[in-house]
């Protein structure tokens, strides 16, 4: 009888290794994949606000060049009336 209680208690503890080593894997694989997500989201972001602001800054150039091009042409037109 003793015999069979050992050896139920080792395949009990077998058994509960082996669920917790898979419990363990589990959580590992979600840590990874939740790190893995998080940093694409960043990336992502980062990738978005730089383009903003290149759009920025190329709009911001073009009023600059456009209103430098209006002065020019505004110049021109005066010194012609003159």
């Amino acid at each position: 009888m003793a015999i069979i209680i050992k050896i139920i208690t080792i395949i009990v503890e077998v058994v509960v290794v082996v669920v917790v080593a898979a419990a363990a894997a589990v959580v590992v694989v979600v840590v990874v994949v939740v790190v893995v997500v998080v940093v694409v989201v960043v990336v992502v972001v980062l990738l978005v606000v730089v383009v903003v602001l290149l759009v920025v800054v190329v709009v911001t150039v073009a009023v600059v060049l456009l209103y430098a091009l209006y002065i020019h042409i505004f110049n021109r037109i005066y010194s012609i009336q003159q």
